[in-house]
């Protein structure tokens, strides 16, 4: 600021503020600074102390003025700095308000994409904020890896095939759901899956799915503390090879929950589920039997707890005679103590010409059953010990 001093503070009232303005100007002039008129100084130290003392919280307009120019700034006072003459240029930007919580870069978004570019499901994923929602328009689609928190919903007549691939569809984050998606053929491998999840994967859920022939209809590896739900889907002519199944958690960390999902057509003497879950539980689901080989409607196969509510099994022709396996190989979880099996409103038909065993267990559990009614054929409705 170019000001020339004028006047003296024997022309200001008040001898005290005087003396003070005198003394602001000659720690100015110490440090520098050009002279200010005393005027000046003073409007400018009660500007200063209005800011300072205003309440805290008041939003007001605020006017800066010079001999040079004059700004009226928007908004809440923060801060006032004096610059000297050809240091503005040189000076930082002013740091960023703090206490005020970050802008989030982005924002999930839904958004409809169709078949015709020619992308994977998980390429179009990508091209999304994590926790989007992706709409796939009817068509036929290669699945991918999706590595992002996503929803994946399907328009009537939309298919995510594994024709030649491992998987339909990899899952390798957490959250993601698939709703009304059909994921099929993919058999380029006896533990092929319509669904492979991935290390990353901790929380998935399937709505209104068609899983077809494919050799694991979903596989799942040891993850720590993931859940898998499944609600009113279909799975249909999964299994291959005695190893793969409709449904196979492999690991023993995992919770897997199916509610309201039928299971028909299990093929290559696979189990319709194959569990190491810590704790599974199925509902309102029917299990039929089939022409088809293939071994236990259930085969948890490291105990955990079990619960059946409102399910209904139809064990097949040629499947093994029992029609629950608990705890057949429990030394992949050794340090697995707590095992329960209950049953609510369950009913069972046997086809099998020799009859059915309901459960054989190579554990304690269960000492009993109640629960459960034979609904056709001939089926033995207490535990066998192995």
């Amino acid at each position: 600021m170019a000001v020339q001093i004028g006047g003296r503070c024997d022309t200001l009232p008040g001898s005290g503020l005087c003396r003070l303005v005198e003394g602001l100007q000659e720690l100015f002039v110490m440090a520098d600074f050009r002279p200010f008129r005393p005027t000046t100084v003073l409007f400018a130290l009660l500007g200063i102390l209005t800011g300072i003392f205003a309440p805290t919280g008041l939003r007001a307009d605020i006017r800066v003025w010079t001999d040079q120019e004059e700004v009226i700034l928007k908004g809440t006072l923060k801060g006032i700095e004096t610059i000297p003459d050809g240091a503005a240029k040189a000076s930082p930007a002013a740091p960023p308000p703090r206490g005020l919580p970050p802008k989030p870069a982005f924002r999930p978004q839904t958004r409809s994409f169709g078949p015709e570019d020619g992308l994977t499901v998980a390429d179009y994923g990508r091209k999304m904020p994590p926790g989007s929602t992706l709409i796939l328009k009817k068509g036929r689609y290669f699945g991918g890896t999706v590595t992002g928190p996503l929803t994946i919903k399907c328009d009537p007549g939309v298919v995510i095939s594994g024709a030649g691939k491992k998987a339909a569809l990899r899952i390798d984050a957490s959250p993601v759901v698939i709703d009304g998606c059909v994921l099929r053929d993919s058999r380029n491998a006896q533990n092929a899956a319509g669904i492979w999840a991935e290390p990353g994967m901790k929380i998935l859920t399937i709505r209104n799915a068609g899983i077809i022939n494919n050799g694991n209809g979903i596989l799942v590896g040891n993850r720590q503390d993931a859940v898998i739900t499944v609600e009113n889907s279909v799975f249909d002519g999964n299994g291959a090879g005695g190893q793969a199944h409709q449904i196979y958690i492999s690991g023993t960390n995992t919770r897997l929950v199916v509610r309201d999902s039928i299971f028909r057509n299990t093929a290559g003497d696979g189990h319709v589920i194959k569990t190491g879950a810590h704790t599974t539980i199925v509902e309102d689901t029917r299990i039929l039997g089939s022409g088809q080989r293939y071994s236990r409607a259930i085969d948890a196969f490291a105990g955990g707890d079990l619960r059946l509510k409102g399910v209904q099994i139809e064990h097949g022709p040629d499947a093994n005679s029992d029609i629950i396996g608990f705890g057949a190989e429990i030394r992949r979880s050794r340090n697995r103590s707590r095992h329960s099996v209950s049953f609510s409103d369950v009913t069972v038909k046997c086809l099998r010409r020799n009859g059915c065993l309901l459960i054989q267990t190579w554990l304690p559990e269960p000492k009993a059953v109640s629960g459960v009614r034979a609904a056709g054929g001939q089926v033995k409705l207490a535990p066998v010990r192995k």
